[in-house]
């Protein structure tokens, strides 16, 4: 299995499935509760969550 498919596989589904990342998760929550989406610039290295957060 290459690893494209199995990162796709196992991908959280929901912001309550992200681990280690309770402030972040917290603060997009809001954003949905409040129904306040600002336009978000995610800025990383590869591999820390920024797609599947936004995805969740």
């Amino acid at each position: 299995m290459s690893n494209g498919m199995w990162a796709e596989k196992y991908r959280p589904q929901s912001l309550d499935e992200i681990a280690n990342q309770k402030e972040i998760v917290s603060r997009f929550k809001n954003f949905v509760e409040e129904k306040n989406l600002p336009h978000l610039l995610l800025v990383g290295p590869a591999g820390i969550g920024k797609t599947t957060s936004i995805l969740a």
